[in-house]
């Protein structure tokens, strides 16, 4: 549990320091450059998590198929390598993707936020 909140935390970090919200969120009220900009590096975030999150669950496959196809897994094939080692990957590439999409909300509520014009 230790290593997936510190692998999410990695991956929020990462975002974080991707976007550089003082910079990206300095000038107020955002203008419509600066929040076209802004927006288009948080959906580049999020494709990375989506990226991570499915290869994540590819590399479970191989576990799918000693479940279905037991035969398959026999002996030294590559199918039996990976099955011993993907489950780490998939555990290292869901967390960084949780942290990743986790960041991504909140900075884009910082956006939000950002966007609002002043009250007089």
């Amino acid at each position: 549990m230790f290593a997936s909140v510190g692998l999410a935390a990695a991956g929020a970090s990462g975002a974080v320091a991707y976007f550089r919200p003082k910079e990206s969120l300095a000038p107020r009220p955002l203008t419509p450059p600066h929040l076209t900009r802004a927006r288009l590096e948080l959906h580049r975030i999020d494709l990375i998590a989506f990226i991570l999150a499915g290869g994540g669950a590819l590399s479970l496959v191989p576990e799918t198929m000693q479940a279905f196809a037991p035969e398959l897994m026999r002996g030294a094939t590559l199918a039996g390598t990976a099955l011993e080692h993907l489950d780490y990957v998939a555990f290292v590439l869901v967390s960084l993707s949780f942290g990743l999409g986790l960041a991504r909300r909140l900075l884009l509520i910082a956006l939000e936020k950002a966007s609002l014009q002043p009250c007089p």
